[in-house]
């Protein structure tokens, strides 16, 4: 003899079926405002392992070796107006509160033989820039010893931008740094100069970016294709 529960609904398909959507948006929507999306990783190792151990000993009494560098290009790299404002993002970005360091042409330091010594100059004084020309200027930064290879191109055709943060250990913190460095290209104007993003940061932040956009595609497909299945 069969089942009564096979025989017999114990309610209406239709209600079945809304009840089950009702219950799976309700826990998805409980989930996106309180699951903590964490890409960092520091996730992915034991706090007690030895790694973990050298490296937070290691950034105890050195810097993070974590960057977000920006590259810039374009025909007027050198001009007054893109080198001020490469100097405007550098400032803006300094001032963000998980920002440790931020290094440009305009603000590293250019040491120069003299007569008697040495001397210590900014690379580019962006409060100068009437002493110079572009072609000068660009000469200057290929001459220095350390901004080729770091800051600019080796053959000066492009200048970058180096944030450093403090020890993070979120990827909303990244993804912070990274929102704040695109809000201060937009407010200098630079948006046609910056042609990359790259470093520890943008990876995370293009990673958790991912992630995110895969799960808003595949948990509500996965709840429709179950409830159509059930259907």
């Amino acid at each position: 003899m069969a089942s009564p529960l096979l025989t017999k609904r114990l309610l209406p398909w239709r209600l079945a079926v809304t009840l089950l959507a009702a219950i799976n948006i309700a826990a998805v929507v409980f989930i996106f405002l309180h699951i903590d999306f964490n890409n960092a990783p520091e996730l992915y190792f034991p706090s007690d392992a030895p790694a973990v151990k050298l490296d937070q000993s290691l950034r105890k009494e050195f810097p993070s070796d974590e960057f977000l560098i920006g590259a810039f290009v374009g025909e007027d790299l050198y001009s007054d107006k893109v080198l001020t404002a490469l100097n405007q993002v550098a400032k803006q970005m300094e001032k963000h509160p998980l920002v440790d360091r931020v290094f440009s042409v305009t603000n590293v330091d250019h040491i120069a033989a003299t007569e008697d010594g040495f001397a210590v100059e900014v690379l580019i004084d962006p409060k100068r820039l009437a002493g110079s020309t572009p072609a000068q200027r660009r000469a200057r930064i290929i001459a220095d010893r350390f901004a080729p290879g770091m800051i600019a191109a080796k053959d000066g055709s492009a200048l970058a931008i180096l944030v450093r943060p403090k020890n993070l250990s979120q990827s909303r913190q990244r993804e912070s740094i990274e929102h704040a460095f695109h809000q201060a290209v937009k407010a200098a104007g630079l948006e046609q100069h910056l042609v990359s993003l790259a470093g520890p940061i943008a990876l995370d932040t293009a990673q958790l970016r991912s992630m995110l956009a895969d799960s808003f595609v595949l948990i509500p497909l996965t709840m429709i294709i179950g409830i159509a299945l059930l259907a």
